[in-house]
């Protein structure tokens, strides 16, 4: 049985924006949102506003007619410190009943192709650290890492940097443990 001719393009239609608030909703349930809270984030207009901004491209990944897959990147430099610009993917998706078909392959084809005509010379890749398999797959592809970032709430970066004699107090009984575990303190049993 041959397949469907799978269509990638950029998000430029009005009418394409319902089908990718409809998958950008999907997403979000399937990453354990609250359906309700989805649709209401989707009706603000804070995606609308994304999806207006110049420096964001949207590509729409499509099979007979049906939106499968999104990508979303945006334009911007590698780091504040340099002036190398790149086109960097924030998200991306494919409905489940059309995922390992090569569609997440053939969008970032299309991403590649877009960032190489528009003389982007970089493109990089936001995604979850655990997900490994994304990883692996964006490792053979060429894609290297360049940073780790690490994320904390305000809150409790706050808590740990004003209680400072807490957390040298808990470095000093973590190396007491490894220490017992390893047989070496004495007169600890």
């Amino acid at each position: 049985m041959a397949r469907s001719p799978l269509r990638i393009a950029l998000l430029v239609e009005a009418r394409d924006h319902a089908s990718f608030l409809d998958l950008w909703v999907r997403r979000r349930v399937e990453a354990g949102a609250d359906p309700e809270v989805a649709w209401r984030t989707a009706r603000e207009g804070r995606l609308a506003a994304v999806l207006d901004d110049e420096a964001v491209v949207v590509m729409l990944a499509a099979i007979e007619h049906q939106v499968v897959g999104f990508v979303v990147a945006a334009v911007g430099p590698l780091s504040v410190l340099t002036e190398t610009r790149a086109l960097t993917v924030e998200d991306m998706y494919v409905d489940p009943a059309h995922r390992r078909r090569g569609v997440s392959l053939a969008m970032l084809r299309a991403l590649a192709q877009h960032a190489e005509r528009s003389g982007w010379r970089h493109l990089g890749v936001n995604l979850d650290a655990q997900d490994r398999a994304a990883h692996r797959t964006l490792a053979r592809l060429g894609f290297e890492p360049t940073l780790t970032r690490r994320v904390s709430s305000t809150a409790a970066l706050l808590r740990r940097l004003e209680a400072p004699f807490a957390v040298g107090q808990r470095a000093v009984l973590q190396r007491r443990r490894v220490q017992r575990a390893r047989g070496g303190v004495a007169g600890c049993a």
